[in-house]
């Protein structure tokens, strides 16, 4: 991680980190985008051991963070603007030595980039407050990925973390045949619907 000693390369990771981390939030189940969300964020912390930790701007982010989810569960279009220029000013103000045009340039980036994640979070309706894993027992969904061991469907209008014991292609229908924790183990009902053939 010597290449890190480069304040721009540990603000760039701490975006990265953050935006994986919402991306997650999104498709979960897949493992891939929690694995890179991880792996950025420490590389960004490594960066703030050697170029120091500013605690009021982590504290801007944390802040920003917050916001951001409580503004997931209840829109607010201000709250969900407001925290997520926090975030981005609170990572540009926690790498000072971080260059002035990279600091602007991928703060507005990832303004846009987080917006429009937000906006596809809000697309799927929550399920009711009163909807447990349990209940999804039974249901009919969707494989929004590709499960066998891991991977997501959406059930209910919510996005899960599911697996099968068998390989399940994205697109299939599925019925949710158990809940452990919060993985819901899911067998196919329908293959993925075939593409619609050019006219002649």
């Amino acid at each position: 991680m010597t290449t890190l000693f480069n304040p721009d390369l540990a603000y760039l990771a701490l975006l990265g980190g953050i935006m994986m981390g919402m991306m997650a939030f999104i498709t979960p189940g897949t493992g891939l985008m929690e694995a890179l969300s991880v792996f950025l964020l420490g590389a960004a912390g490594y960066g703030l051991l050697q170029f120091g930790v500013r605690s009021w701007a982590l504290l801007i982010i944390l802040l920003g963070g917050a916001a951001l989810l409580a503004a997931y569960r209840r829109p607010r279009p201000a709250q969900t603007i407001g925290s997520i220029f926090a975030l981005a000013i609170g990572a540009g103000l926690l790498y000072p030595q971080a260059h002035l045009l990279l600091v602007v340039s991928g703060g507005l980036i990832f303004s846009a980039m987080m917006w429009f994640m937000h906006h596809q979070m809000q697309s799927v309706p929550p399920l009711p407050a009163n909807t447990s894993l349990e209940e999804a027992i039974g249901q009919i969904g969707e494989a929004k990925t590709e499960i066998h061991h891991e991977g997501s469907v959406q059930v209910g209008g919510q996005l899960w973390s599911a697996r099968s014991e068998t390989p399940i292609p994205a697109g299939s229908t599925v019925r949710v045949l158990n809940a452990e924790g919060f993985i819901l183990t899911v067998e196919m009902v329908a293959g993925p619907p075939a593409p619609e053939e050019p006219p002649l």
